[in-house]
């Protein structure tokens, strides 16, 4: 999925988390902000994988 609208993002996301939910790997609200601008070219690779590091 790339340039995806935010409706469309959301219910694939929704769907994908709501499994990982099952297995307790779901992801936080603010995870799932940083795949969106990802996704959307607005994180370079770098700057998301230091984003997820700060999470931790």
């Amino acid at each position: 999925m790339k340039n995806a609208s935010r409706d469309q993002f959301d219910k694939e996301f929704d769907s994908m988390n709501a499994s990982w939910g099952y297995e307790n790997a779901d992801i936080s609200d603010e995870g799932k902000e940083l795949i969106y601008k990802m996704i959307n070219g607005q994180l370079t690779e770098d700057e998301f994988n230091e984003a997820v590091r700060k999470m931790k």
